[in-house]
């Protein structure tokens, strides 16, 4: 879609290694498969533990609220 979101998370410096090995290793995927892929290129590294969705609206609700308990968590 036309429409893009952007989402901000703290990751060290090993998280963004393994997130762009992985995306390497994965290639380029177009849609219909772009949400999945970006799924699982995240899933389990750092924040980003046990995100994933087949569809660009699943992933953004799951990551807008990994987001929320990360600000909930800091502001304890």
């Amino acid at each position: 879609g036309s429409t893009v979101e952007l989402y901000v998370f703290d990751t060290t410096p090993d998280d963004e290694k393994a997130i762009a090995n992985r995306a390497e290793d994965l290639g380029g995927i177009g849609p219909p498969r772009c949400a999945g892929a970006v799924s699982e290129v995240l899933t389990g590294i750092g924040p980003f533990d046990g995100i994933w969705s087949w569809t660009p609206g699943g992933l953004a609700r799951q990551l807008q609220r990994r987001l929320n308990e990360l600000q909930q968590q800091r502001a304890q």
